[in-house]
């Protein structure tokens, strides 16, 4: 999701986000890598997409990283096998123990200092896309342009 939210006359809370971050996160999940999404806040736009994606999704999180980890267990992974994409400065601390680390070009700055990989493109604007493809040719996997492997990373 990019972030902007517009509000329509009955109330209701309009959401928007790239088709290619959509798209990456399948083709993500097509080389077998979990996607899972750790959000601050509590919207159905979000909970609907994390379900059309088949994502697991936890909100109103106040702990990220406390979540992350308990994820990582969940799955058998050290740090070194999760990556996590963030924005805002709340993400610093999962940002700091991914094994690799993104955000958007319009994260905060405490992110982006601490982040491996910076995107050219803004939050739900292709930054995502962007950082499947530095995932996957990193771990020699299928991208776009053709590999295969597999691993596990988090996106939020």
């Amino acid at each position: 999701l990019d972030n902007h939210v517009e509000i329509n006359a009955r109330g209701e809370e309009l959401m928007s986000y790239h088709l290619s971050d959509i798209n990456a996160i399948k083709h993500m999940q097509s080389n077998l890598v979990e996607i899972r999404i750790i959000a601050e806040g509590e919207n159905v736009v979000q909970r609907r997409l994390a379900a059309s994606l088949g994502c697991k999704i936890q909100e109103n999180v106040k702990n990220k990283l406390e979540v992350l980890d308990q994820w990582r267990e969940e799955l058998g992974l050290t740090w070194r096998n999760v990556g996590f994409m963030g924005s805002e400065n709340t993400d610093t601390p999962c940002v700091k123990a991914a094994g690799m680390s993104a955000c958007p070009d319009d994260a905060h700055e405490d992110v982006q200092l601490v982040s491996h990989f910076i995107s050219k493109y803004k939050g739900g604007q292709g930054a995502l896309r962007e950082f499947s493809e530095q995932v996957l040719k990193v771990n020699k996997m299928s991208t776009y342009k053709g590999r295969v492997d597999k691993t596990t990373a988090y996106a939020k």
